[in-house]
């Protein structure tokens, strides 16, 4: 990966005092020293470092670079300094304040002169002691490439043969690069990576030491581009550039407009346990629509992973991540103001712990109902009809029949628990089979039943009844370890266990007890109650040191899938829409419609 930071000046005197700069050499504002030294702050929190920077002939962005390497601890990176990164030549109307200039001429007037793509201000006389050939800064320079006033389209005009013939090749040998200059010299740079159209460069405001990045890949495709910073700050100093060259009053807040959208930089996101798959759907859903500033991290969240959660907005786990007390206090400490489940599940959160923190948790209750359900089906299938053994036996060229035999499911009876979405899907198509069904919920759905054609009955008859089970109810204290020495001894001998619920609701020593004595006939599993340290990575080049798991996998009539049961695309387009509809409501202070607290338990 490749990194440009375009990074705009900090506060000028100028600035302050409302005046149209352009090439007057002013300095920095103590506020603008403490702006440049922030981006500073910023970049090195974030980690970054560069290879080589640029910048102007113009003390306010000299300066601003000084402050940011000094920060970065890289004040011997070399620099290369050129004229054609200057400001915007405003002619005439440098020194003049900006507001009463748009009194006495309009503010139209004074848009135009500012911002026009092709309309250049007053031009300087010649012999004017502000013309820039005066200057001995520009003493190599021709005096016929210097300006006297400038329209944006001959500011970046001015400003392209350093960018393409210098800036650009650099990027080619070097991978970061940073780029500290003026509004307008930056708008053109933007322009070109971003291929703006001419008249959509008006409505562009870049706030001042904001630090913009742009990624590349290896062959220079721009990838992703966001700015560093709290949005709301980012705003309001875009807000103030906006309505520097108004006579209109503005408000408390020194605001008349917001001219940028900041849809693609107001949020930043910590996504952890990132996987290939993650990336493709969450950026498919997030480009199209929100363009929020996403860093995935392949690892988990941890205590020793949370500091890479400063300076984002909200952390997104999985179900295998740690959000203990712990972790939560530090979240909380690095600004973090949301955590965000892409997934139902939240016995990895400590949800007490993130109440006294203040600190909301969302999660995706439900992704595709039809993808578990249908998961449970083939697992059932897998078991009934032994395809996993067939499959391997018919790639080595044995075609016997032996120890293959199934059963029919029409007719038999399944045992499902807890009738939430996912398990009336599954019981809709297992009555496709012709299967009998049997149902036990703490809260029966009589009304679904008739419609359904099931029976709710308890616990101990549907173990007695049931040639299958399914696991389908939530994982609460009272449901922990459901599946036991005990209730085991309730079922028919023979019977086909499923879960694709949650890991804990069996306790699988007692499990392979029921294996080892063929009381339990087949396990198919999707959930093991110790998977976070397996399950979603590849293990295959080293032993397996659970030996639980191990022993469980040892089976030729156990099926364990690796938490797949989600896994479709239409349910990691769900996963990605809904977590990223969770923060929008959350950044818009919206009514969280799947928050989880204590009572969700």
């Amino acid at each position: 990966m490749k990194t440009i930071v375009l990074l705009r000046h900090g506060e000028s005197t100028w600035n302050r005092e409302n005046r149209f700069t352009g090439w007057t050499d002013v300095d920095l504002t103590e506020l603008g020293i403490q702006e440049a030294n922030h981006a500073g702050d910023l970049l090195k929190d974030r980690g970054m470092a560069f290879d080589h920077a640029y910048t102007s002939y113009l003390k306010r962005a000299v300066k601003t670079l000084n402050c940011v390497l000094d920060h970065l601890d890289q004040d011997w990176l070399p620099v290369s300094k050129s004229w054609r990164l200057n400001e915007k030549h405003y002619g005439m109307l440098q020194g003049l304040n900006k507001s009463e200039t748009a009194q006495k001429y309009g503010d139209e007037q004074v848009l135009i002169w500012r911002r026009s793509y092709d309309v250049a201000p007053p031009p300087l006389a010649e012999d004017d002691p502000a013309n820039p050939k005066w200057d001995p800064r520009y003493k190599g320079v021709p005096d016929s490439e210097l300006p006297r006033t400038e329209s944006l389209k001959e500011t970046i005009a001015r400003m392209m043969p350093y960018w393409e013939g210098t800036v650009l090749p650099s990027l080619r040998t070097l991978d970061n690069i940073l780029i500290v200059a003026h509004g307008n010299t930056l708008r053109g740079m933007i322009k070109y990576l971003k291929n703006i159209p001419d008249e959509q460069l008006l409505s562009l405001n870049l706030p001042t030491a904001t630090p913009y990045v742009f990624e590349f890949d290896d062959s220079l495709n721009l990838e992703k581009d966001y700015f560093l910073g709290d949005p709301e700050e980012i705003r309001k100093r875009m807000a103030a550039v906006a309505g520097q060259g108004s006579a209109k009053k503005k408000n408390a807040c020194g605001i008349t407009s917001l001219s940028f959208p900041m849809t693609a930089h107001s949020c930043r996101i910590a996504f952890f346990d990132a996987k290939p798959y993650d990336r493709d759907s969450f950026n498919s859903v997030n480009e199209r629509e929100f363009h929020y500033d996403i860093r995935y991290f392949k690892g988990h969240l941890t205590p020793d992973s949370v500091p890479l959660t400063r300076g984002t907005d909200v952390a997104c786990i999985f179900v295998n991540d740690t959000a203990n007390r712990e972790v939560i206090r530090n979240l909380k400490e690095n600004g973090v103001k949301l955590l965000a489940l892409r997934c139902a599940g939240f016995n990895n959160v400590d949800l007490k712990a993130a109440e006294e923190a203040e600190l909301p948790v969302v999660r995706v209750p439900q992704y595709s109902p039809y993808a578990v359900a249908e998961h449970a089906v083939a697992l059932m299938l897998s078991l009934n009809r032994k395809i996993h053994r067939a499959y391997w036996r018919t790639r080595d060229g044995n075609f016997s029949l032996h120890g293959l035999m199934g059963f029919d499911m029409n007719g038999k009876t399944a045992g499902i628990i807890g009738t939430g979405k996912i398990a009336r899907i599954l019981i809709r198509i297992l009555k496709g089979f012709g299967m009998n069904i049997l149902a036990y919920d703490l809260h029966p759905d009589q009304r679904f039943a008739e419609e359904a054609g099931i029976t709710y009955t308890t616990l101990d008859d549907l173990y007695a009844r049931s040639d299958i089970i399914s696991l389908h109810c939530p994982l609460t204290p009272e449901t922990e370890h459901l599946i036991n020495t005990d209730s085991i001894g309730k079922m028919k001998d023979g019977v086909m266990i499923i879960n694709t619920g949650r890991g804990k609701l069996i306790n699988t020593e007692m499990l392979i007890d029921g294996l080892k004595s063929k009381k339990v006939g087949a396990a198919g599993l999707d959930v093991y109650e110790e998977e976070g340290e397996y399950f979603y990575e590849d293990k295959s080049d080293r032993i397996i040191d659970d030996d639980t798991l191990a022993r469980l996998l040892s089976f030729n009539n156990v099926i364990l899938t690796s938490h797949q049961g989600f896994f479709t695309k239409e349910a990691l387009h769900n996963i990605a829409e809904v977590t990223l509809h969770n923060i929008r409501d959350f950044l818009e202070s919206k009514p969280l419609i799947n928050r989880v607290s204590l009572q969700s338990r």
